[in-house]
């Protein structure tokens, strides 16, 4: 499985595909490098699932620091709903330093949202913590 199989199934909106393969692949450098310039991308889906994709992987802060203004540009400006909570997610599962209250905010939004009410609720609790 390689990144194009991901991001057909993106512009397909193929999600069960997608939120299936995301954690087999999320961990690997190449592929969050790949991500982060997928949030650039004309196609929502493909934004979403860039910001997804840095959503599920594990990233040392340090390097992570590095993701978050690309992040909180998409979060701030994106024009599609989900893209910008998933950019969110993305920033409260990181540490979303002092866009915290930015964060909170959009988050408190995504939880009256059926789609990913779960997921924002969630991510309020540990952000509260």
């Amino acid at each position: 499985m390689n990144m194009e199989d991901l991001i057909n199934a993106a512009r397909k909106e193929n999600w069960e595909f997608v939120d299936e393969k995301i954690p087999k692949v999320c961990n690997d450098v190449k592929v969050q490098d790949k991500a982060l310039k997928l949030l650039a991308d004309k196609n929502e889906n493909i934004r979403d699932l860039g910001a997804s994709i840095l959503e599920k992987a594990r990233i040392d802060s340090d390097r992570f620091s590095r993701m978050r203004s690309p992040l909180v540009r998409v979060m701030r400006n994106d024009d599609h709903i989900y893209v910008k909570y998933r950019a969110a997610f993305a920033l409260a599962n990181h540490e979303p330093g002092e866009y915290m209250q930015e964060v909170l905010e959009l988050i408190k939004q995504a939880s009256k949202d059926k789609a990913v009410s779960e997921f924002a609720k969630n991510y309020l609790r540990r952000l509260k913590q």
